[in-house]
């Protein structure tokens, strides 16, 4: 998932390989494509642009390894509320009813997202939706009680019912 003005698929111009990237829209987008000489020539006239290429790169790379620890440490309600929450903070829309995410996620969206499957997602919010730290409202999803989801967030695994 990238966000209004990201770019995306700059490894396979900075590799060796000749990957193609695919991409699908939520939403309606417009993406712009750039030749990898035309970045090059970018870079070689701009090295600010190959400093923000790559701060961008190591913010990513920090996002994935939360996202491996979570996948690695969390059940998927946690990692469901750990995702909601980022949501928020980069696309949620304040209302007078709290914190709304316009995008519509399906629960397969959520699940590639966090690792899991449909199912598995659906559980958890409905778990979610119990405990009121979310609602779903024509399909978009309402933050309810924020501080609910953190500590569903950072609830740690159990096995057995024992926390670990």
């Amino acid at each position: 998932m990238v966000e209004a003005g990201s770019i995306f698929g700059e490894i396979a111009v900075c590799g060796q390989g000749s990957e193609k990237v695919h991409a699908r829209a939520l939403m309606p987008s417009i993406v712009c494509t750039l030749e990898t000489e035309i970045l090059e020539q970018l870079i070689q006239r701009h090295p600010a642009v190959a400093l923000a290429v790559v701060r961008m790169q190591s913010e990513r790379l920090r996002q994935a390894e939360v996202r491996f620890a979570e996948l690695a440490h969390k059940q998927v309600r946690a990692r469901l509320a750990s995702l909601i929450l980022r949501l928020s903070a980069t696309e949620g829309i304040v209302g007078r009813e709290g914190i709304r995410l316009d995008t519509l996620y399906t629960h397969e969206h959520l699940g590639t997202m966090i690792g899991a499957n449909r199912e598995e997602v659906n559980r958890a919010m409905k778990e979610l939706r119990e405990k009121e730290a979310v609602k779903v409202v024509e399909h978009r999803i309402h933050l309810r009680d924020r501080e609910a989801l953190e500590r569903d967030a950072e609830a740690k695994p159990t096995v057995h019912g024992v926390s670990t």
